[in-house]
């Protein structure tokens, strides 16, 4: 009896390392179902989808599968034409796809769909662009750069006719700018390939105008900056022979690209030779940035998918992706971060990954008989005189909006914010007579300027969907719509327009459905890219 002692204290103290673990972010195969004839070569994620895009190799044709907030993926309807989406971004519920699109005499043209309201339109492109190579987004607008190195900006639905115009005494030779990111609608960087030594391979965008840019490190021969990403407060790009939807192998170690008074690269040791960096992505708060990147590499039988990632200023950890038999999973193209615990990469074969806190395990499939106190499986009948009580009616919680002003700074603390009258939805209308109550659904609510973000923290008590509104004088300078979020603290982000922060923040709970768990638990991170 002595001995089990010590072996209940040791499994006392080891559960909640357990349960640490459980709850720790890692990658998952998302398994989206996407045909494994679909290779997507990008993904962005909105405020209320994922969107991966690419290429059916079977058909020929453009590819583009929507992860909706119901977490299920479906395939956009885009018609027979022959084709390929290249990249895609996203700025709250906005997407912008940008490819190429084969004509009845086997040439190509540009091929763009926006995304508003949930549905994709055709957008005419100008006249002077050449085939797309990247696109980027803000609240503010977009861009695309092409084949020949011109960049048109984007923005109420439409590009402007001309592109923007190169500053300097020197004119970029017309090379490709294969990596867009911009941090406003008219200012950012491009990056592409270096011709000979009177073009750079990066391009700084400031006020609408564009001027090649100084490097401060000699970019190997072989290899050429392909994707670029603005955040937390850096501006980086990752290099490699090619971009990775044109070639397979790798022969030259890749390497980080930082943006400074100039351009310097840095290579890393968990990135060798036979490494293929294809796409970066930048998230986190500027004194704690996170940069990820992801390729692959040969594992000496095969190209296996890889994920690098970079804390502050750390080195990078890689991590192998393999798939449940343990084979290599396809090679990434593309990744995009909502945040640090919520990074979503596509690749080869429709592989579609996502690091985020696994879901929680389904419950005991057992009952409990009241009379034997036993236990019946959900296929066996209990037995005829076993009292069974009435199940209990479950109260569903009403939406709750809350209303908060904001002071010059962007600022608000409310320990327990007070509800307005529950919010009206299409099949029970809001109780008239109900007084106001105190929020029931969410607490300890503070909200912090940084940048030209929100930071919003709170507690909730029961999952739900969080909506944001941001207001300046009267104006929306900012939406934001979550996925169900579990109970308990959460901590995200709401990026808003212009340099002047919000004067109120408008939210509202809406509880989740009785078989709705969340998507995280206890701390959970902004969805914003």
């Amino acid at each position: 009896m002595r001995r089990a002692v010590p072996i209940l204290l040791a499994a006392a103290l080891l559960a909640p390392a357990a349960a640490r673990a459980a709850d720790a972010p890692q990658w998952l195969d998302a398994k989206p179902g996407i045909p494994r004839t679909v290779d997507l070569r990008a993904v962005a994620v909105a405020d209320d989808a994922v969107i991966a895009v690419g290429r059916d190799r079977a058909t020929g044709t453009p590819a583009m599968d929507v992860r909706g907030a119901n977490g299920k993926w479906a395939a956009v309807a885009l018609g027979t034409a022959k084709g390929e989406f290249i990249d895609v971004a996203a700025a709250g519920t906005a997407a912008l796809a940008v490819g190429t699109t084969k004509q009845p005499d086997g040439s190509d043209l540009p091929l763009v769909l926006a995304r508003a309201g949930g549905a994709w339109t055709a957008i005419a492109p100008p006249a002077a662009m050449k085939l797309p190579r990247a696109v980027a987004l803000t609240f503010e607008g977009g861009a695309v750069s092409d084949a020949t190195g011109q960049i048109f900006v984007f923005h109420d639905g439409a590009f402007e006719a001309q592109p923007l115009a190169q500053d300097g005494a020197t004119t970029r030779k017309p090379d490709p700018l294969d990596g867009l990111a911009l941090s406003g609608a008219r200012d950012g960087v491009a990056v592409g390939k270096q011709s000979d030594n009177t073009s750079s391979a990066f391009i700084s965008v400031k006020s609408g105008t564009a001027s090649q840019a100084l490097s401060a490190s000699s970019e190997p021969g072989a290899l050429q900056p392909v994707a670029t990403a603005i955040g937390a407060g850096l501006t980086v790009a990752a290099d490699s022979e090619k971009p990775c939807r044109e070639t397979t192998t790798a022969s030259t170690a890749p390497g980080l690209w930082t943006l400074g008074q100039a351009w310097t690269r840095a290579t890393d040791p968990s990135a060798t030779a036979d490494s293929r960096w294809c796409d970066v992505a930048v998230t986190g708060d500027p004194s704690a940035p996170v940069v990820l990147v992801a390729g692959d590499r040969f594992d000496g039988a095969a190209r296996v998918a890889a994920i690098w990632r970079r804390e502050g200023s750390g080195t990078f950890s890689r991590r192998d992706l393999l798939d449940d038999a343990g084979a290599a999973a396809p090679p990434l193209l593309g990744i995009a971060a909502a945040g640090p615990d919520d990074v979503w990469a596509v690749g080869d074969s429709g592989a579609v990954w996502h690091y985020a806190v696994p879901p929680p395990p389904p419950p005991p499939q057992q009952t409990t008989s009241p009379s034997s106190g036993g236990t019946t499986t959900p296929d066996q009948t209990p037995p005829a005189d076993s009292a069974q009580p009435d199940p209990e009616p479950q109260s569903q919680p009403e939406p709750e909006q809350v209303d908060v002003p904001l002071d010059g700074a962007g600022n608000a603390a409310v320990a327990a914010p007070v509800a307005t009258a529950p919010v009206a939805s299409a099949t029970r209308p809001a109780r008239k007579t109900a007084p106001v109550q105190p929020s029931r659904m969410l607490t300890g609510l503070a909200v912090r300027r940084h940048g030209r973000r929100l930071v919003v923290t709170f507690m909730l008590r029961a999952p739900a969907r969080v909506i944001f509104v941001a207001r300046r004088n009267g104006r929306v300078v900012a939406r934001r719509t979550t996925g169900v979020l579990r109970a308990g603290r959460v901590r995200l982000r709401v990026p808003f327009r212009g340099n002047r922060p919000p004067s109120r923040l408008s939210i509202v709970v809406k509880p989740a459905a009785g078989n709705q768990t969340g998507s995280s638990p206890g701390d959970q991170e902004a969805r914003n890219k």
